[in-house]
């Protein structure tokens, strides 16, 4: 099936060339590539998230200061 895009911005175009040369794809491959993701995406059952958080937070004991909890976010991002 062939479908068309109209009216996209110039930047848009340019992040999505960009995009595509870093991917190795050409432009249209790019598209079907983030289109496909759209629409496949897994849904996020938030339910079950914050059961696996509360049981995680069971786990923990105690308390963790401010200044180490900076340390702790500043290590994990070196």
């Amino acid at each position: 099936m062939n479908l068309s895009l109209k009216e996209v911005e110039p930047v848009t175009h340019t992040q999505l060339r960009l995009r595509a040369e870093q991917n190795h794809r050409s432009l249209n491959s790019e598209i079907l590539a983030i289109l496909e993701a759209a629409v496949h995406a897994q849904r996020i059952d938030v339910n079950e998230h914050v059961r696996k958080a509360r049981v995680l937070r069971q786990k923990f004991v105690g308390t963790v200061k401010e200044s180490e909890l900076q340390s702790a976010k500043r290590a994990g991002r070196a």
